[in-house]
């Protein structure tokens, strides 16, 4: 080689070290190929926002560490067998989860799983605790009572409900209408539990308590009743009704006893809102509101925001959740618990795993 490509050659490759690329070049005598590293350089806000959310063991739920993600649990190794080997054993591992709740005191997951028709119970290590078969065809939301009863919307039959009681017995009952959409009846779009008390989300996203033959409403259902019965949506969680405007990125929150409204402003967003919706709400009073943010043109790293509001409409705390997971995980549902956590619930591979999410 000449000396003129030599000195070619040398500038070439400082260059490209200059440029922050890393060089795979060949040291005299070593036989080996060495990689020279690029520059460090600051990590984006992705980044950190995906550090942030880092996987913690099981037992820093209980330890009650402070960390964005304070727990991890993998509630199966396996999906289990499909629709012709049923599975139903406490032991079987869930295949097919359409949706989760959480008992009121945040001991206990349910998995709703639809493919083995069954739900199976865990708790907050991560061990089965017990599993029921639902009988007929699939069901797709899951809520728990504060009398240990858990509720969930079954498909097989228009506004049909299933109530699982703690010793395993199923009953079923038929929704009333909650509300018309474009001339037509709502169907329900999740249920949410204020105690005793089961609402019921409409297409035309407001909540309505959930009347079923036989169960009488408590005083609070009865006055939110009154609310709904005026065409106002209600936030599930306190008393008060709730609008929420996706242009402006507003939500109005209503005294329902006063009538005063409280508009609070969630925040502006570079991003398109493709989903407002009012996830629940804790003991404190707080309301948690969680917006879907990006578009197929415009995606977002971190998709799902979850907005935490206090009593006086005030904005107190914001999660940035992704929706995907390295290793094909991706997220099937999200929920507050009354602990004021968010919960996710997240499939990837051949296994079921609930994230909890702290302010």
């Amino acid at each position: 080689m000449s000396r003129r490509r030599v000195w070619f050659t040398i500038g070439w490759l400082l260059a490209l070290a200059a440029a922050g690329i890393g060089v795979a070049v060949a040291l005299p005598g070593s036989g080996k190929e060495q990689t020279k590293a690029p520059e460090e350089r600051a990590p984006s806000d992705d980044v950190l926002r995906d550090q942030e959310l880092r996987v913690v063991e099981a037992d820093a739920l209980l330890a009650g560490d402070t960390s964005p993600v304070v727990g991890s649990l993998v509630l199966s190794a396996g999906w289990g067998s499909g629709p012709e080997q049923v599975a139903i054993g406490e032991g079987a591992p869930v295949w097919g989860p359409t949706d989760f709740a959480l008992s009121q005191d945040c001991s206990t997951i349910a998995i709703l799983d639809s493919w083995n028709g069954r739900v199976q119970m865990y708790d907050m290590s991560g061990g089965v605790v017990g599993s029921t078969p639902i009988p007929g065809s699939i069901g797709i939301y899951l809520e728990y009572l504060a009398n240990g009863n858990l509720v969930l919307f079954h498909s097989g039959e228009e506004n049909q409900l299933l109530t699982v009681r703690p010793g395993g017995d199923v009953t079923q009952s038929v929704l009333a209408d909650i509300g018309v959409v474009c001339g037509e009846p709502a169907m329900p779009s999740g249920i949410a539990s204020i105690g005793d008390d089961l609402w019921v989300r409409g297409s035309n996203e407001f909540w309505w308590p959930a009347i079923i033959a036989g169960v009488p409403l408590s005083p609070q259902a009865q006055e939110q009743q009154a609310i709904t019965g005026a065409g106002r949506p209600v936030a599930v969680g306190f008393v008060r009704a709730i609008k929420v405007s996706e242009l402006a990125c507003t939500v109005d929150l209503i005294d329902t006893a006063s009538g005063i409204t409280t508009r609070l402003s969630i925040g502006a967003s570079d991003l398109p809102i493709s989903v407002v919706r009012v996830l629940g709400g804790d003991e404190a009073g707080n309301t948690y509101v969680q917006l879907e943010v990006g578009s197929y043109d415009q995606p977002a790293s971190a998709p799902y925001r979850v907005i935490r509001i206090n009593r006086d409409g005030e904005k107190t705390g914001e999660l940035a959740l992704t929706d995907r997971r390295p290793g094909d995980w991706f997220s099937t549902g999200i929920k507050v618990g009354s602990d004021g956590r968010v919960y996710q619930m997240l499939r990837g591979g051949d296994a079921i795993q609930v994230e909890v999410h702290s302010y």
